[in-house]
């Protein structure tokens, strides 16, 4: 949540405000990820590579996309077949073959 008001106020920042507005909220979006590679680090991950570590970030930046695509279709794709997911986030139930 606090991604998305950073970024909030970022835009807000550059539209109504001078451009030195635009660095707290910038500033914690940068920390907030390097917050997250740390927290990897002490719970035992292996360290990132320096070239990988811009994918802190993405989890948030993917999370709108993925989340407006599941309200769009709320299908599953997966091994050639499709699961609808009901608004419980469960598979839908698909009846069984007989032999």
């Amino acid at each position: 949540l606090s991604f998305y008001a950073a970024l909030g106020l970022a835009i807000a920042a550059l539209v109504l405000g001078p451009l030195w507005a635009v660095a707290p909220p910038v500033l914690l979006m940068i920390l907030e990820g390097v917050h997250h590679l740390r927290l990897h680090r002490l719970f035992g991950g292996a360290p990132v590579p320096l070239r990988f570590a811009w994918m802190a970030w993405m989890p948030w930046l993917l999370l709108v996309p993925v989340g407006v695509s599941m309200l769009v279709r709320p299908e599953l794709d997966w091994r050639g077949h499709t699961y609808r997911v009901d608004w419980g986030a469960k598979l839908e139930t698909r009846p069984t073959r007989e032999d």
